[in-house]
């Protein structure tokens, strides 16, 4: 088989989403298909704010985390437990300014202006992992 990191999607993944004010599934995750996952990433999306974190079944890294709130998002991949970056962003998306957005187990968190993105374009980050992109054809990723 095929690892997704090498460019073949996933028949399924391990995830979990929390909605606006906590609605949804706090820290349980679930193993569906893709198809699954991205109709429930899209009801989130449509509510406006979220949380939701996605990983391969076949291997517990990467995963890709995204919190979204108002139109802005930020983009973690958890590369290993000990690893982590954030997406690159645009500063002018926010109009240079710090945004906060819901952090499942921290609440909310303040992030700079140069990792926040618009949500459809985090979204579309989230689709093309889960349809079998590596991390790396993702964007440009700043080490934490």
């Amino acid at each position: 088989m095929t690892d997704a990191a090498e460019g073949q999607a996933p028949a399924q993944v391990v995830w979990f989403a929390t909605g606006p004010a906590g609605t949804g599934d706090r820290g349980v995750p679930h193993t569906t298909s893709v198809r699954d996952f991205l109709a429930r990433f899209d009801e989130l999306l449509a509510l406006g704010e979220g949380h939701v974190e996605v990983g391969h079944t076949h291997q517990d890294f990467p995963t890709l985390s995204v919190a979204f709130r108002e139109g802005f998002a930020v983009v973690h991949c958890f590369g290993s437990v000990e690893s982590s970056s954030l997406l690159v962003g645009d500063p002018g998306v926010s109009g240079g300014e710090d945004v906060a957005l819901t952090l499942v187990e921290e609440g909310d968190g303040l992030f700079s202006a140069e990792f926040i993105h618009p949500a459809e374009a985090a979204a579309d980050v989230v689709r093309r992992f889960v349809g079998g992109a590596s991390p790396r054809e993702l964007g440009e990723w700043y080490a934490l």
